[in-house]
């Protein structure tokens, strides 16, 4: 394996999305309920927003949305489309991932990222590696800026392949700080709305990085130098797609990598593990809200597109409706 596959950009890992920084104030506003828009103009161009593959899914007096976000993203994909700002001011609960309101600068939270983000101590990555892998690790991730060999060598494989997959994406202009997760939740935030996550946080890093061992040396044979990512722009392929609400598109990229790397340790955890498993748990939870929930509410749930867009990647959408509930699509 030659190059970072383009899967890891858009599976959400629970590590990298802990240490994003992606709660920060300047991402853009969502559409206030007191807003209306000028002319008919604007809300014709705000209708061709982005649209995520949104989907009602109604089970008594109980409605949720479910709406497919990327973790990264540009400064004009906001507002979104406007099935997805109505949706967003219709909503009495928001709902990701995990829960973003905890406070993740909190001594507590600080030691439980940091536990799965590096090795046990006294472990590093030559411990781990085959030499050759080790060899050609230590040459490329010294290329990078925002990570070097002398910080890598402690890390969790996985949480090296994020900083690396994190810093080409911002370079080509696909940044944190425009996440689409970000957006959604600084909306629920400013409201004073309350916010739930699928899964325990505890229990996503936990999920990442419990890694089989020929995983973690398939993650890091998998980083090639920084130039060579760039050229490859693969992150642009997808973003591109997700503006363009190219849902075929991105189904497509992600099933052709699943494809050409089926017997590579790293995409088989990432499609088994980071996406498979992890959309039941989302399913299971939505199931939950929807048939638990006494007091009538409309859930605004957002997750990773890649966990509802079908085909080889996620399937939380399909295992509903495998459980009797009535998904509808509202973006077309």
């Amino acid at each position: 394996m030659k190059r970072l596959k383009s899967e890891i950009l858009v599976v959400l890992a629970a590590a990298a999305l802990a240490l994003s920084g992606c709660f920060g104030a300047d991402t853009p506003q969502a559409l206030d309920e007191r807003e209306t828009y000028e002319t008919v103009e604007t809300m014709q161009a705000a209708s061709l927003g982005i649209h995520g593959m949104i989907s009602r899914i109604e089970h008594g007096d109980n409605v949720a949305y479910v709406f497919g976000s990327m973790h990264a993203g540009r400064a004009h994909w906001f507002p979104l489309a406007a099935v997805v700002e109505d949706a967003m001011r219709r909503a009495d609960v928001f709902v990701f991932e995990y829960d973003m309101s905890v406070n993740y600068d909190s001594p507590e939270m600080v030691l439980l990222v940091m536990e799965h983000m590096f090795l046990p101590d006294g472990v590093n990555l030559a411990d781990l590696l085959p030499p050759d892998v080790h060899a050609a690790f230590v040459e490329n991730i010294n290329t990078y800026d925002w990570v070097n060999y002398e910080a890598a060598r402690a890390m969790h494989p996985f949480s090296v392949s994020q900083l690396v997959m994190y810093e080409v994406s911002a370079e080509l202009g696909v940044l944190m700080e425009f996440s689409v997760d970000a957006y959604v939740y600084n909306f629920a935030a400013r409201h004073g709305m309350p916010v739930l996550g699928l899964n325990d946080i505890a229990e996503e890093l936990a999920i990442a990085s419990d890694m089989p061992e020929e995983a973690m040396t398939a993650f890091i044979a998998g980083i090639s130098d920084k130039a060579t990512l760039l050229a490859q722009g693969e992150i642009l392929v997808l973003a591109d797609a997700y503006e363009a609400n190219d849902m075929t598109g991105i189904r497509g990229t992600i099933s052709d990598g699943f494809a050409a790397y089926r017997d590579d340790p790293a995409a088989a955890f990432m499609r088994d593990v980071l996406m498979h498993q992890r959309c039941v748990i989302f399913a299971d939870e939505i199931e939950r809200l929807l048939r638990e929930t006494e007091e009538p509410s409309t859930f605004f749930i957002t997750v990773g597109l890649a966990h509802i867009i079908g085909g080889e990647a996620g399937q939380v959408l399909n295992i509903l409706r495998d459980r009797g509930f009535d998904v509808a699509g509202v973006y077309r």
